[in-house]
């Protein structure tokens, strides 16, 4: 997808699928405040102008954005899949996920990477990943932002008593 807004308030929005491109044509779009919304300017590190923090562990949120619900998913790492996990490293929880959740390599990365510190230092004898999906779309025109992850991941010992609770955010474009 690719969107270009003119000064002159026209648009094309572009959409490239199988081979085929479709481009429509826009108008009355404001420049300045789409530009405002796609290029927030970083005024510290790791936060846009609107002082949300950037990237991962934070959820997209403000006015400017609306979540729309997709899906949601659990995976059930066993005390098996821990101990390979805490021997494999993050790349091995990657896999565990990417095949359970279907999760893009980025996110996947990501998310393995906290479960192997989860693991590596807790020694939990289970975690549970809760997934919600949801599609971001600017709340301005409503096209499609990105895709915002939200997990809850809860590590459990041999009693099945909770020892551990992290909620994380990951954004990845299409999916």
């Amino acid at each position: 997808m690719k969107r270009i807004i003119h000064t002159n308030g026209t648009a094309e929005f572009t959409t490239t699928k199988d081979g085929r491109t479709l481009v429509e044509h826009l108008s009355n779009h404001d420049c300045n405040v789409f530009y405002s919304l796609a290029n927030p300017t970083v005024n510290e590190v790791g936060k846009d102008k609107f002082n949300n923090v950037l990237g991962r562990s934070r959820d997209i949120t403000g006015s400017q954005y609306k979540h729309v619900y997709i899906s949601s998913d659990n995976y059930t790492v066993s005390n098996t899949a821990v101990q390979q996990i805490i021997i494999g490293g993050a790349s091995t929880a990657a896999g565990l996920i990417i095949s359970a959740l279907g999760l893009p390599g980025g996110t996947a990365l990501a998310i393995g990477t906290f479960i192997y510190t989860v693991a590596a230092a807790l020694s939990p004898y289970r975690i549970v990943v809760s997934q919600k999906l949801y599609e971001v779309y600017f709340t301005y025109d409503n096209v499609y932002y990105t895709h915002c992850y939200h997990e809850v991941i809860k590590s459990y010992d041999t009693g099945n008593h909770l020892i551990d609770t992290r909620t994380e955010y990951h954004q990845s474009v299409g999916g």
